[in-house]
């Protein structure tokens, strides 16, 4: 057997395993080596008022005007990075559904779980919605802070444009979409049961859109109204220009990290591993004529014995 060799069989395993051994320390992701590293968060502040009353579930903007909104509003939190976001819900009443904060993740858990059944006094009081929001802000003067309100504008109470002016003098900026179209919709029964609203004469209940005191309500904090459709709610428009508002730093993090040191012990295991696969099992052909097993040299041999 000219190309046997006992030891290259146990050459090659051993490069094998030591490849497994070394493959195994890369994944245990060993760190040593400190280092000191700082993240600074930047951005604005965003406070959305979501109305949710039940005119807004009033389906000339498909599926619904409330469910649109929530749908856009989910997009809206998805191109987010360091800003604040806050949510306000409101209908006759406001309260705070999701207080300042930059966990989009619970920004996105809150507006799926919104409906009219959050608040039992109905009705559309956007000047509750606004004064309820320019206290959720922070004290920082600097940064930009902007209120999104997302209604149809079917306002009862009527005190919006003063507290939209009194937000303006703490400098946060008002932009409003209105939801819905200026025909008007019936209004579904909370009910599901396929009827809609009556008032007390029995006639169905019009919605229908207030695109002018939005409007009206925009202007008096130097911000912008949007009119949604089933195409397009408005929010991509209104967030290039909450952009352009100063971003301020509102958290500084300093920490100590341990640097990876994965990638060495993987470039040895990877090393290892092409040596084992190329290391061969038996003596390469050109050592045969150093083999004694030869059939014509046993006979030689044999002769010269005699």
């Amino acid at each position: 057997m000219p190309q046997y060799a006992r030891n290259l069989p146990l050459y090659k395993a051993l490069f094998i395993i030591g490849s497994i051994f070394f493959l195994i320390l890369a994944i245990a992701r060993p760190q040593f080596g400190e280092r000191t590293e700082t993240i600074r968060k930047e951005g604005i502040e965003i406070m959305i008022a979501l109305d949710i009353s039940n005119s807004m579930l009033a389906e000339d903007i498909a599926p619904s005007r409330l469910e649109r909104s929530k749908y856009a509003l989910s997009q809206l939190i998805d191109k987010l990075k360091n800003d604040k976001l806050g949510l306000v819900a409101f209908a006759g009443d406001a309260f705070i559904q999701l207080p300042m904060t930059h966990d989009y993740s619970a920004a996105k858990l809150f507006v799926s779980t919104i409906s009219p059944d959050l608040i039992s006094e109905q009705g559309t009081s956007i000047g509750s919605a606004i004064s309820l929001a320019s206290t959720s802000f922070t004290t920082d003067s600097d940064i930009g802070k902007a209120i999104i309100i997302i209604t149809d504008g079917e306002d009862h109470e009527g005190n919006a444009m003063k507290a939209a002016k009194e937000a303006h003098k703490k400098g946060i900026q008002i932009f409003t979409i209105g939801m819905g179209l200026e025909k008007g919709a019936p209004i579904p029964s909370p009910r599901q049961n396929g009827e809609f609203i009556k008032d007390e004469a029995g006639n169905t209940v019009i919605s229908k859109l207030n695109p002018t005191y939005l409007q009206e309500v925009a202007s008096a904090a130097n911000g912008t109204y949007i009119q949604a459709s089933n195409t397009n709610v408005g929010l991509d428009d209104i967030f290039s220009e909450i952009n352009r508002l100063n971003t301020e730093t509102y958290e500084s993090t300093e920490f100590t990290a341990h640097a990876e040191q994965y990638q060495y012990f993987l470039a040895i295991s990877i090393i290892l591993l092409i040596i084992g696969i190329l290391f061969p099992e038996r003596r390469h052909t050109s050592w045969a004529k150093y083999s004694i097993f030869k059939v014509d040299n046993q006979e030689k041999i044999l002769k010269e014995n005699e």
